[in-house]
Order: structure tokens, then C-alpha cells, then sequence
């Protein structure tokens, strides 16, 4: 179960009438193939933020308080939140889901251009080249594994 602002204020410094939906048993029933790159954070790790890809719509359903069944299609902030959520409750971080070497504390996020925010996310994840994988001989294994005599490793 996690709680949901049913609708965001257009003026988002005045949040002295929100109103929350309970979620409960969330699923998501369909996802756009349709993604978006966004930095994300969570209370859960305070002062930074990271790029997550997510989709950017999805077609959700749940119960709410009074045990009704729920469904609904979400885009944009209210998806990138209801997998979050979900996330939660499912036992994965957005760090597991985060883009790697996209980790940005808040003070340095805040004092960033957002032109060079666009920037960051337009231009995809950072190329990483694959592990090197080492070869026997590299190892030290010189063991053949073949022929009468010779242990395999197969257990």
C-alpha cells in the first residue's frame, strides 16, 4: 500500500489542499514501450537524485480505502511515481534501477542550468565497455579437463 496525490496543484507552492488515494495491492497491467529519462530521487535516500528510465504511460489497476477495484492509465510524473512506489513494495531502490554514474547530490542538481539538465538527458546513458573476461591462461588454469586421468569441473 502507498498513498497517491490525486491531483497536483497547478501552483505548486500551494499544497494546503492535496488530497491522497490509498493504493492498495497495486499492480501494473500494461506499460507504454514508450520510455522517458528523468532524474528521480526518494526520501528513502536523502540529497541525491539519479536518471532512471521509465515508461511513460502505464495502465494500472488497485483498490482504493474503501476496497474498491481501481483501474486507470497513468503518463507522465503521476507513471514515473506509481512505479516507484510499486518498486517499494516489491524491494527495489531507484539506485537499482539508476543509470550508472548518474548519481547527483541535490546541491549540485539544484545549481545546474536546466538547459544543461536537457542536456544530460537527451544525450543517453553513458557507454560503458564490457567486462574483460579472463582467459585460462590469464587465470593460471592450464588444466585441460579432457583425456583419461584428467578431472573435469562439472559438478
Amino acid at each position: 500500500m502507498f498513498l497517491m496525490i490525486k491531483n497536483m496543484p497547478e501552483n505548486e507552492d500551494d499544497l494546503s489542499n492535496l488530497e491522497y488515494q490509498a493504493v492498495l495491492n497495486p499492480e501494473i497491467v500494461a506499460m507504454s514501450k514508450s520510455t522517458k529519462r528523468d532524474f528521480e530521487g526518494c526520501l528513502s535516500v536523502p540529497g541525491y537524485q539519479g536518471i532512471v528510465k521509465r515508461a511513460e504511460e502505464i495502465r494500472v489497476q488497485y483498490q482504493d480505502a474503501e476496497g474498491r477495484n481501481i483501474q486507470e492509465t497513468l503518463t507522465d510524473f503521476p507513471a514515473r511515481v506509481f512505479q516507484h512506489e510499486l518498486d517499494h513494495l516489491n524491494g527495489v531502490m531507484y539506485l537499482d534501477r539508476m543509470e550508472t554514474g548518474s548519481l547527483i547530490h541535490n546541491e549540485e542538481f539544484e545549481a545546474m542550468e536546466w538547459l544543461d539538465i536537457q542536456k544530460l538527458l537527451l544525450q543517453g546513458p553513458p557507454k560503458i565497455p564490457p567486462l574483460m573476461v579472463p582467459t585460462s591462461t590469464q587465470t593460471g588454469n592450464t588444466r585441460q579437463g579432457k583425456g583419461k586421468g584428467n578431472r573435469s569441473n562439472k559438478y
